[in-house]
């Protein structure tokens, strides 16, 4: 998909696959058919006799296409599918349940939106702990050594990574380290200076305007550079080339924006989805335990 003049700007500038964990494209609509099954018990109905079943039966028809589609693509990983349902359990149940608390608050008060003691302290647990995880993954986790290569080329293979247009008025840093044994050649260069290169899922690095661009990287070399995205129409990519005839050729490319800062508020979102998780967790184990002791009853 990269490597198409006519799919180029597309994948590289308006959805690039460098999707994550959670997936969303199995989380959102396995989340709404769980919601809709939800609504229809309160309704005292089959899903059968729903309005808006139609509805339904489109959003089921189009969970096996999701699913075999990002992983035909490569957008996700197996790995990613499943905390993505695991998510859309979490969602629908904080959904269908917060909507009537909601909705009570000018008769009850906000008072009655705040939930029992039990349940608020194994919010803030969640918060605490899944954000200090998830720092410690993200900030400096598995991937984050700078030994580490970030992308493998065979002999005659050209790879590229994209870098976005995050500002108009500050560079993106750049930094290419060939960490493998073999001789590398690196190009930055604005995508539309390659699209009519890329032809037959094959960038053509002979036909690429090289002169005075490329670099040759050896075994331990590295190449730093700032690059500027004045307009949103300025994306650039990072493109390695092994023009060996042998061996795997290994690159660690980061490039650095001047809003990573913006890691940190991240981290402060994920600790209202984790105390969203608590919430639902923590009331899933009331209701549970209030229905075994009816039955025992």
């Amino acid at each position: 998909m990269y490597h198409d003049e006519w799919r180029l700007f597309f994948f590289t500038e308006v959805d690039p696959f460098d999707n994550g964990v959670p997936s969303l494209h199995v989380g959102i609509p396995i989340g709404l058919l769980i919601i809709n099954r939800l609504h229809v018990r309160d309704l005292g109905i089959s899903i059968g006799e729903w309005r808006h079943r139609e509805f339904d039966l489109f959003v089921a028809a189009n969970v096996p296409i999701y699913l075999f589609s990002i992983q035909y693509l490569g957008i996700h990983w197996i790995s990613d599918v499943v905390p993505g349902v695991f998510l859309a359990i979490i969602c629908a149940l904080f959904s269908h349940r917060i909507q009537p608390i909601l909705r009570s608050i000018p008769e009850n008060g906000w008072k009655s939106a705040l939930p029992q003691k039990e349940v608020a302290n194994l919010s803030i647990a969640f918060a605490v702990i899944g954000t200090a995880i998830l720092g410690l993954v993200v900030i400096d986790g598995p991937g984050t050594e700078e030994g580490n290569p970030t992308t493998r080329m065979g002999p005659g293979d050209v790879n590229l990574d994209v870098i976005e247009v995050h500002t108009f008025w500050d560079p993106a840093r750049v930094s290419v380290v060939n960490v493998g044994e073999e001789p590398l050649e690196v190009l930055i260069i604005h995508r539309d200076e390659v699209e009519e290169h890329a032809n037959g899922g094959v960038i053509e690095w002979g036909s690429l305007p090289l002169s005075g661009n490329a670099v040759t990287l050896g075994a331990g070399d590295s190449l730093e550079k700032e690059v500027m995205t004045p307009s949103i129409f300025d994306g650039h990519f990072v493109i390695l080339s092994h023009q060996g005839e042998d061996g795997v050729g290994e690159a660690r490319v980061t490039i650095e924006y001047v809003d990573d800062e913006l890691i940190f508020s991240a981290l402060a979102m994920s600790a209202v989805s984790f105390a969203i998780m608590g919430w639902v967790v923590g009331g899933s184990l009331r209701f549970i335990g209030s229905n075994s002791q009816r039955s025992h009853l």
